[in-house]
């Protein structure tokens, strides 16, 4: 090969690089490796095998970690990191067929072209041939770019067999690490989690009516009322803090009173709790003066329990009681503003204008998962199909506290939502 030929090779090589990283750099700016996994409804092996084909770049390394350690809180750890490291061996493989002689090609004409001819011995001994593709392997089971590893083995002229059982071994151990780290300390959830709206930020009220969240994101809030029992508190809170969620709530003013110590473990896992007025009426039958006096009677109850808060831990048994799940008591909420719903979803235009004069918007629903119809004959079924079968983009689900079908199925309803490419916001990070 002339050296024009080899300049021009090494120019492709380098421009390939760069488009590659421009392409996934694009993919994942447009949010299209969030809506592919999405699509594979559920089937989690097909979601789990393509973020270990994104493993595999410096650009898509940080979501596949992300996307891989959000699999392994869901899924068997075992199946994420044989499937993981089964997608990223091919997309390693792919690599290294494309680059592995042009890479020897290239710093071998590099070595000739600087008169290098003593460094270009190294590459014929023997240790070359071990320590070389040795350190080329762990760089593919790291988080770094797995090109500079792939390009190590084609330059010591691994075998294509070679580099398959290479590439795999070590993504197998580069995906364990990985995983174990990310899920244990929760970093993927501050990597994903969308920035909150914090209530004192918010400057202005609107009395126009929230009835879903940012349609443009793959996510979904769940909102839980409290005005009667706590049949379903202690479940609730469970699943909230396994699947990492920032619960909503709101309740009465009266729920308040009676269940001090659950309002408080709320509070101290992270929930957001706004205004469900005191007594639970039908807000359209009462007067301006009254609408505002149960809002600000509910708001003062909450402000004065959680003032009374000192920081404990509350300790609740796991779903299976093979484990405990603790909550910090101490909490940051000093208000129920700014947002209220209405009981019985009994409002008007006159009661979200009097409820935003004095600081709350109205949250109604999009779906009713009718959890609250137990006693008539609502089943697990019924609800988990409800709500799964009008998943969408944006939608605010209804559930309920006081009742018991909720703690039944809220851990199955939250899996099959992630597994389906979806997360679970809360409403202020939602909107």
């Amino acid at each position: 090969m002339t050296k024009r030929s080899h300049k021009k090779q090494i120019f492709q090589d380098v421009l390939y690089i760069l488009l590659s990283v421009l392409v996934a750099y694009i993919a994942i700016r447009i949010g299209f490796v969030g809506e592919l996994v999405g699509y594979f409804n559920g089937c989690s092996a097909g979601g789990i095998f393509l973020a270990g084909l994104f493993f595999t770049s410096v650009f898509t390394t940080v979501p596949a970690m992300v996307l891989l350690s959000a699999f392994a809180s869901n899924s068997d750890l075992v199946t994420v990191v044989l499937v993981g490291a089964l997608g990223a061996a091919i997309g390693d493989y792919l690599i290294f067929h494309f680059i592995r002689d042009r890479v020897a090609l290239d710093v071998e004409y590099i070595l000739r072209a600087t008169h290098k001819e003593k460094l270009k011995l190294i590459f014929h001994k023997r240790i070359f041939r071990w320590f070389v593709p040795l350190i080329g392997a762990i760089i593919i089971a790291s988080p770094l770019p797995d090109e500079l590893g792939i390009a190590m083995l084609g330059i010591s002229k691994t075998k294509s067999r070679n580099f398959i059982f290479i590439s795999y071994i070590f993504n197998v151990i580069g995906i364990m690490i990985i995983a174990l780290v990310v899920t244990s300390t929760g970093v993927s959830d501050k990597i994903m989690e969308p920035e909150p709206v914090a209530p004192s930020v918010i400057e202005a009220v609107s009395s126009a009516e929230i009835v879903h969240g940012d349609t443009s994101k793959r996510q979904v809030i769940f909102t839980f009322d409290g005005g009667s029992g706590v049949q379903s508190g202690t479940e609730i809170l469970e699943v909230l803090a396994k699947h990492r969620v920032k619960g909503t709530f709101f309740l009465t003013g009266k729920f308040i009173d009676e269940n001090i110590d659950f309002v408080r473990s709320i509070a101290g896992s992270g929930g957001e709790i706004f205004n469900h007025t005191y007594d639970h009426p039908y807000l359209t039958t009462l007067t301006d003066a009254e609408i505002v006096a149960e809002l600000n009677k509910m708001n003062d109850v909450l402000i004065s329990t959680l003032a009374s808060t000192t920081s404990s831990t509350t300790t609740f048994k796991s779903l299976d009681n093979s484990n405990t799940t603790s909550v910090d008591d101490s909490t940051k909420i000093t208000s129920a503003k700014p947002f209220f719903r209405a009981p019985y979803g009994d409002r008007d235009e006159r009661v979200r204008e009097v409820a935003a004069k004095n600081g709350y918007q109205d949250v109604y629903w999009t779906v009713d998962a009718r959890d609250w119809e137990e006693s008539t004959g609502e089943t697990d079924v019924g609800v988990t199909d409800r709500i799964i079968a009008n998943l969408k983009p944006g939608n605010i689900f209804l559930m309920h506290i006081g009742d018991r079908i909720t703690g039944r199925i809220l851990d199955r309803v939250f899996t099959t939502i992630e597994n389906r490419g979806y997360k679970i916001v809360s409403l202020t990070q939602g909107l």
